[in-house]
């Protein structure tokens, strides 16, 4: 049933380096990590795969792979819920409050100022309605957080592995709605049993 329904998330798959988390397509992946931090940096050269034999056949498979869901097809499933599309056009709406008081991030100039990369003159948010009036888009602001946790938990064996996961939380939603677990779009989860540095990171995210 929920294969027939189309409930299950779509993602990507990339291979990972286990060195230095470099990402690449599944399809064509070298043998070696080709990555290079800094143009004076030497080459990763990571061995990505591994050879396995399974009943008999030897097989070069990946020493580690990362799966992003896919943000337009997650978008579309919360959006087509009831009401919430109304939530998400509305919050953002500026509210008057008494000079210096700000209960929520909206309440700050800042995310106003963020320009249209297609408007000149315009806000990302409030574009002139007469641009889209037959057909008015959604602009929607989302954070970005990672968190890494111990898959293990505190078992006594106490496997020092890290798994970073990360987050976005969609802004333009009722702050009581931002953070429940089904309006939380989770872009992907990298493997341990290392964390990423910041710089890493930056892998999963492009």
């Amino acid at each position: 049933m929920v294969r027939n329904l189309d409930l299950d998330p779509i993602t990507h798959a990339h291979v990972s380096c286990v060195s230095c988390f470099a990402l690449y397509p599944c399809a064509d992946a070298p043998a070696l990590c080709s990555e290079q931090a800094t143009p004076s940096s030497l080459i990763c050269q990571h061995p990505l795969y591994r050879k396995r034999t399974i009943r008999g056949n030897d097989h070069n498979l990946p020493e580690r792979t990362y799966l992003s869901q896919d943000m337009k097809a997650w978008l579309g499933r919360l959006i087509s819920r009831p009401v919430v599309e109304d939530m998400m056009d509305t919050a953002h709406i500026p509210r008057p409050r008494p000079q210096g008081e700000m209960n929520d991030i909206w309440d700050a100039p800042v995310l106003f100022t963020i320009p249209d990369p297609t408007i000149a003159g315009a806000a990302f948010v409030n574009p002139p309605p007469q641009v889209h009036s037959n057909a008015p888009e959604g602009r929607y602001v989302f954070s970005l957080m990672d968190d890494g946790f111990n898959p293990y938990q505190a078992k006594e064996a106490k496997q020092n592995v890290t798994v970073t996961a990360i987050y976005m939380a969609c802004l333009s939603l009722p702050p009581d709605q931002r953070f429940l677990p089904e309006n939380l779009y989770l872009v992907g989860v990298i493997p341990g049993p290392d964390k990423p540095s910041k710089e890493e990171l930056n892998h999963a995210l492009t």
